[in-house]
């Protein structure tokens, strides 16, 4: 509690707190404070000098702090950190800067905590302490790894840092279908007909070792072949074709078949994709000559017999 009097009995005493807080921009040295004691008209009753010396602060320094310096998430999703900054020393203006380590295409933003606004640097008074969130966003095409992200806090030759780590983990996604993108296709019974298949890797994180194969349902006596059958690997958001060759069977049945056709990769995980091809069997041109040969001799036996009657 303040007080700027005090009521003193005669040849009694009261005993009072003298607190000196100087000018934050106060130099070093010594000065004189001067105390006096007035009687209720203002006259001065003693009078006390005090000497105060003025040394420079201890702790001058700014802090940084977070509690979660590690965030993990798929390229192209904004990670934040939060994070306080502690003024130790006197009233000041604190900038602030970020710098992803060999990078390029990264966002970053710093803003107060629960602002929805910009900032690169702030002001504090003496012994102040506010919290800001640092948001950073890695670019779609960044690859899976590690990233470390330098956060510091400077005012003049007076700063701090912190390093934080962004964790970008691969994603693993194979995609198989037809260079058309029709699952169907037409064979004549007894030969062969060919397909292009198209291999996808929709992830972050290169396939590697796919294998190419036939599942169910591959009707009898009928073969495949995959030129190739095994790709070595397909890098994130790129492609790869193969050429699929089908055999039917001389005694297959004209109609329409189905079977399974999948592609597994097996580095760095497990990942497979596949769909069913349906092939319809037409009987061939071949056939066609036979009908007609069969055509000609009914018509050529007809028109004998018609000849003999008509002689008669």
């Amino acid at each position: 509690m303040e007080v700027k009097s005090a009521y003193v009995e005669t040849g009694g005493e009261s005993s009072l707190t003298l607190r000196i807080s100087p000018p934050t921009d106060t130099k070093e040295g010594t000065y004189p404070v001067e105390v006096k004691a007035l009687d209720q008209e203002g006259n001065v009753l003693d009078t006390l000098e005090i000497l105060v010396e003025v040394k420079p602060s201890a702790v001058t320094g700014i802090e940084v702090q977070t509690k979660y310096s590690r965030m993990e998430g798929p390229p192209g999703k904004k990670m934040e950190f939060t994070i306080d900054v502690t003024n130790h020393g006197d009233r000041k203006t604190i900038n602030y800067g970020v710098n992803v380590q060999g990078q390029g295409g990264w966002s970053t933003n710093i803003s107060p905590r629960f602002e929805d606004k910009s900032i690169n640097s702030q002001s504090f008074e003496a012994g102040e302490e506010k919290t800001i969130n640092l948001a950073v966003t890695p670019p779609e095409t960044v690859k899976p790894d590690d990233y470390k992200v330098d956060f510091v806090a400077s005012s003049g030759a007076v700063k701090d840092n912190l390093s934080l780590i962004v964790s970008i983990p691969g994603t693993y996604k194979l995609d198989l279908t037809t260079k058309t993108g029709r699952l169907n296709t037409k064979v004549e019974r007894g030969s062969t007909g060919t397909v292009q298949l198209v291999m996808r890797n929709r992830g972050s994180a290169p396939l590697k070792n796919i294998q190419l194969s036939t599942g169910y349902s591959l009707p009898s006596g009928w073969s495949t072949e995959f030129n190739p059958e095994t790709v070595p690997v397909i890098e994130p958001k790129s492609q790869k074709t193969v050429e699929l060759t089908v055999e039917t069977a001389d005694d297959t049945v004209p109609g329409d078949y189905s079977f399974e056709i999948r592609a597994n990769a097996t580095e760095p995980y497990d990942r497979t994709a596949s769909f069913d091809l349906r092939v319809t069997v037409s009987p061939g041109t071949s056939w066609g000559f036979v009908g007609i040969g069969i055509i000609g001799i009914i018509l050529a036996g007809l028109f004998l017999m018609f000849w003999r009657f008509g002689r008669r």
